[in-house]
């Protein structure tokens, strides 16, 4: 693996599966996480080939549940890199491309900043 893209974005991930908020407030995190993530793609627009491994970093003060709640909060952020990287598929389907592998992390951050750390390599 050569190609290797990394970007970090301050961004507030929470998990969706627990999430109790208004339909409205879930809608604006979800647009705003696709707008940045998309935005910082089409900025450096890296070459990225499949197969790929895409690791996601989560950067809080506090950790979520790393089985389930971690990778459901990166839902929107993962459906984002895959558009990107297998262009017209439907949204949200790109992500079962074969050759595209996903990992998560995440560390202890400051109180109060909240990040994301992309590293794509290929």
């Amino acid at each position: 693996m050569n190609n290797v893209f990394t970007a970090t974005i301050n961004l507030k991930t929470v998990s969706e599966a627990n999430s109790s908020e208004h339909w409205t407030d879930k809608h604006k995190r979800h647009k705003l996480q696709k707008r940045l993530v998309f935005y910082n793609l089409m900025l450096k627009r890296p070459t990225i080939t499949i197969p790929c491994v895409i690791k996601l970093t989560r950067v809080s003060p506090r950790f979520l549940d790393s089985h389930d709640n971690l990778p459901c909060s990166f839902k929107f952020i993962v459906d984002s890199i895959t558009n990107y990287i297998v262009p017209g598929k439907r949204v949200g389907m790109a992500d079962s491309v074969p050759g595209i592998t996903i990992e998560y992390d995440q560390v202890k951050g400051l109180p109060k900043k909240h990040s994301i750390i992309i590293e794509i390599s290929c």
